[in-house]
């Protein structure tokens, strides 16, 4: 996931990107927790 942002992964998502900032404190903890499904 080489350059993603909070702010494109928010678009993708369709979700507020404050969700985003809320929820994840980097992309790389995004990325972690979301391999671990």
């Amino acid at each position: 996931m080489m350059g993603a942002t909070h702010r494109k992964i928010a678009k993708e998502a369709d979700i507020p990107l404050g969700s985003m900032t809320y929820h994840f404190n980097s992309e790389d903890v995004f990325v972690r927790r979301d391999n671990l499904r």
